[in-house]
Order: C-alpha cells, then sequence, then structure tokens
C-alpha cells in the first residue's frame, strides 16, 4: 500500500514546478500561492507572495506580507491581460 504524506504540487513555495497549479485547492480550502524567501541564504517566507485571485476572478496578483495587493495582472481578455498593455499576442509567441 501506498501513502502519500507530501506532495510538492500541493505546497509550491518559492518555484513553480511543471504541472503544479496556483490557485485556491477546494479540497483544503487552502490557497496555492508562490511565496519569495526572506534573502538568498534564508529560504523562510519572505514578504511577496504571487498567485491567481482567490476570490474566482481571471487574474493574478503579487501581495507584500500576504495582505496588501502590490501588484496585479488585470483580467485576462483571452490574448493579454487588461493592466499589461504591452503584452501582446506576438510577446508571448516570440
Amino acid at each position: 500500500m501506498n501513502l502519500t504524506l507530501w506532495q510538492s504540487y500541493d505546497y509550491p513555495t518559492d518555484t513553480f514546478l511543471p504541472g503544479g497549479k496556483l490557485g485556491l485547492d477546494k479540497t483544503t480550502n487552502r490557497s496555492q500561492v508562490l511565496t519569495s524567501w526572506r534573502s538568498s541564504d534564508d529560504p523562510s517566507s519572505g514578504t511577496f507572495s504571487f498567485g491567481i485571485d482567490p476570490s474566482g476572478s481571471a487574474e493574478f496578483f503579487t501581495w507584500r506580507n500576504r495582505s496588501e495587493i502590490f501588484w496585479r495582472s488585470g483580467a485576462w481578455n483571452g490574448k493579454t491581460f487588461s493592466s499589461v498593455p504591452e503584452m501582446t499576442l506576438n510577446y508571448i509567441y516570440n
């Protein structure tokens, strides 16, 4: 019998892994976000976190101290994020 105790995909840290997901885990009601290190030689949780809006909008956020919005991508319209005007379809694929 295999018993899984921990999966890195379920608990993202400072690195986004292929196949990983950001957002709200509806089973555990836990927000899955990337969080910076405190410093280059101290891997404890730092000041900034990055993830998808937990309220369900199609928007990315960077938070300072997990509460203050530092940056937001704006809504996704299928081609670009509204708060990133320099982002174009050619930018993504080139």
